[in-house]
């Protein structure tokens, strides 16, 4: 039985960061690049042949079609691997006012950004053991909500509050669940929000972290059973600003149901 990693969104940004910085630093035989563009995932599975001894398999996929994830059951079903890690790194967002934008573009961002990571969570659970752990990637956005970007921030609540939950079910198996929580990260995702909203951009600028950053921070707190990450001081004084209340109430609902 092989220990595997399995990433999504792999072939550019965070999700490219995760697959270089596990390769090198987490116990594991194999990882799985998924995401749709086979050519760019070939360019990160070059880069980690010549920088480590894990093999990459990729699996260029459409985590909006159903029979992806049939793919990926069938896969798994087959081999029987021990899945260390999965990281849920696809995702995108789109920025305007919901009634400008296209529906269906913004529906097909809450079916990438929400049901295809809560569905392949589902579909690698039976697969973990004691010591596994799943990454699931959220947003500072998951904090407040956000004129010019509400769905977006209300899939990464989706995530954030679905990670937090999760934690505690799966803690008594010793599988943690860590959701990351990054301010701007320095991707083409604001690059390609910069003219719907410029203002912001020109603030988020000043407090970009890079992916290898989010990275390498989200990996330690991993090994920690941290439960969520935030990046930067801005992050971290709107998590406690908007969510230390939750906490509290969380601590008493899981002594209230869980004892």
């Amino acid at each position: 039985m092989k220990n595997i990693a399995i990433v999504t969104g792999a072939s550019s940004g965070m999700g490219k960061e995760f697959a270089l910085q596990i390769s090198k630093k987490v116990a594991i035989d194999e990882i799985w690049l998924i995401a749709r563009s086979k050519e760019k995932l070939n360019e990160t599975a070059k880069v980690i042949k010549l920088e480590t001894t894990v093999e990459p398999k990729v699996i260029p996929l459409d985590l909006t079609k159903d029979d992806s994830f049939t793919n990926i059951q069938k896969r798994l079903a087959s081999e029987k691997d021990n899945v260390k890690i999965l990281v849920n790194s696809s995702g995108f967002g789109i920025s305007g006012n919901v009634i400008d934008m296209d529906m269906d573009r913004q529906a097909e961002m809450i079916d990438l950004n929400c049901k295809a990571l809560f569905k392949l969570t589902h579909i690698c659970l039976p697969y973990m053991t004691r010591g596994s752990n799943v990454v699931q990637i959220a947003s500072a956005a998951a904090y407040v909500p956000q004129p010019k970007f509400a769905v977006y921030a209300a899939t990464k609540s989706f995530v954030l509050s679905l990670s937090i939950a999760l934690h505690n079910e799966l803690k008594e198996y010793g599988i943690g669940v860590t959701a990351v929580c990054p301010g701007p990260v320095d991707t083409n995702f604001f690059k390609a929000n910069d003219k719907n909203n410029a203002e912001f951009s020109k603030f988020a600028k000043v407090i970009f972290k890079s992916p290898q950053y989010v990275a390498e921070k989200s990996i330690k707190a991993v090994d920690k059973k941290k439960i969520v990450v935030n990046t930067g001081l801005a992050v971290k004084l709107l998590y406690l600003a908007t969510c230390s209340y939750k906490k509290i109430f969380f601590a008493f609902l899981s002594k209230s149901f869980y004892r």
